[in-house]
This record gives C-alpha cells, structure tokens and sequence, in this order.
C-alpha cells in the first residue's frame, strides 16, 4: 500500500513541476546564496550554486507534497519510511526540524526574510 502512496506523491510532484515550470534560482546578495521559491508553494531552498538549488527543490517540494498528502490520507501505513525522499545514491540532507520558542520580535525577524535564517545558518558554520 505504501508503493500506492508513493506514487500518488510522484503524480502530483510531477503537476507540481509542470506548474512551477523551470527552476531559475537567483543570488540573493544579502546572504550570498542562490535561491528559489514559487508562490504557488510555501517551498523555498537555497544554496552555494544554482546547480544545488536546483537539484535539491524537488526534493524539498516533494517532502512537502508527501506531508501535505499523508495529513489527507492518514490510512496509509507509516512502515518504511525514512527520512529523506530523495534518491538514496544522490542524498541530499534536508535536515532535522525541531520546535522551539522565541521571543516574539526575534521569530518575526526570521519570518520576515528567507536570508536571515541563511545568514544564521552560515555563521553556524563558522
């Protein structure tokens, strides 16, 4: 049943697509750092090249598609599956997500602009 749900994720990953249609990222200055997002999806990925960014905003529009469709579909089993969508030989890390609590002004600045969570990430890194 699993194998159903999958393909019922590629189905609309590949509507998906065709809608957005080709995947232009752009340098946000700011950061640094290629970026691309659609308005038609709340989808958004960034990276040091556009060949990265490209690669990778399927994978993230398509985990998104799949929770999208699993809040919809519950009864499908939640057996074998691993964290990333993408195609194993080609990982990409999309991350862990965690919940936490922010001072109010704090989280409005980081859902104000993309970059400012980017520009934490790069001085993470450091």
């Amino acid at each position: 049943m699993e194998e159903g749900f999958e393909r019922l994720v590629d189905r609309h990953l590949k509507v998906a697509i065709e809608e957005i249609g080709p995947i232009q990222p752009w340098f946000m200055e700011k950061s640094q750092e290629w970026f691309f997002d659609h308005p038609a999806y709340p989808v958004s990925c960034s990276g040091n090249s556009k060949i990265d960014v490209t690669k990778r905003y399927p994978l993230y529009l398509r985990e998104f598609i799949w929770y999208k469709l699993k809040e919809s579909y519950p009864d499908f089993p939640e057996e074998n599956i691993s964290g990333s969508l993408g195609n194993p030989e080609e990982h990409f890390d999309l991350g862990l997500k965690k919940q936490i609590h922010l001072p109010e002004d704090i989280a409005d600045w980081l859902e104000s602009d993309p970059c400012h969570l980017q520009d934490i990430r790069r001085l993470m890194r450091r």
